[in-house]
């Protein structure tokens, strides 16, 4: 696709950073100054998904409108007859994801990193908003360790007012989707996003995906969940306060299910790991 015939979009691609919900997302410069960059969404429109798009955009503006330094900001869109662009934060290094694939997190970058998962969610979850896509690749980090919650396009209103609504099944990455997502049942908004979080942790502080869907078919969850995986490795390596944190969020039993509050109280995201090294890649 050639941007630079776009009217109106005064960016040109630099290179492609990946993929979002239904879109791709490039480093865009700006045409006349080089040096302002954008990560620009780009999403082709047809009618059934142009009103999904537009929701996601306000649910992102929504929280953009008071700046957090854990969401990704975004600045504005972009409609042309056959696409909507997002034009965004660009952040320069990388999503979660890339810091460990070829290497497990040690704990006390882990600890750093699910801090600022948490309190983002804290705020997301503030605005009655749920983000329903929780996975490292959706974790943009930044070159100074900051960690930014990005890719809204799951996203939806939990709550209106006082007035919580409850929520269907079927949304998410299967890795990281809680296992009330395969019942028929409706199920709570935050409690989805602990779980997504949970996992993450799970994943990055372990270096494995213990299983690709939340069900009683997948051994490698009715292991966790029956309590049979902690006494292999890496898993008795760890902190007990780390294992506890684990058990308590990536539960099967949602009114047990650790909230966002109650996590921050937690024995270990009180820890004080000391200064934090930079992890390093295979």
């Amino acid at each position: 696709m050639d941007f630079s015939a776009v009217k109106g979009l005064p960016y040109k691609p630099v290179r492609k950073l990946g993929n979002g919900s239904f879109g791709e997302v490039f480093l865009m410069e700006h045409i006349r100054s080089p040096n302002i960059t954008a990560a620009v969404k780009v999403l082709e429109v047809d009618y059934i998904r142009k009103a999904e798009i537009l929701e996601e955009f306000h649910l992102h503006k929504k929280l953009c409108r008071t700046v957090h330094q854990n969401i990704i900001n975004l600045y504005w869109m972009h409609r042309t007859s056959d696409c909507i662009y997002f034009v965004m934060e660009d952040v320069d290094g990388g999503t979660l994801f890339e810091k460990f694939v070829t290497n497990k997190i040690e704990p006390p970058a882990a600890q750093h990193y699910f801090k600022q998962l948490v309190a983002g969610l804290k705020y997301i979850h503030g605005q009655g908003i749920v983000h329903r896509d929780i996975k490292p690749e959706n974790l943009l980090i930044t070159s100074k360790d900051e960690l930014k919650i990005c890719d809204f396009g799951a996203a939806m209103r939990y709550r209106y007012g006082a007035e919580e609504i409850l929520l269907g099944s079927g949304v998410g990455s299967a890795e990281y989707m809680a296992p009330e997502l395969y019942t028929s049942l409706k199920c709570r908004g935050p409690p989805l996003d602990v779980w997504s979080a949970g996992v993450t942790l799970m994943h990055i502080v372990s270096g494995l995906q213990l299983w690709k869907y939340a069900d009683m078919e997948s051994p490698g969850y009715v292991n966790w969940i029956e309590g049979r995986t902690f006494d292999r490795r890496p898993w008795d390596e760890m902190d007990a306060p780390l294992i506890k944190l684990l058990r308590r969020v990536v539960t099967e039993k949602v009114n047990k299910r650790w909230t966002i509050e109650r996590i921050e109280k937690c024995k270990w995201m009180k820890f004080d790991y000391g200064p934090i090294k930079k992890n390093k890649q295979k």
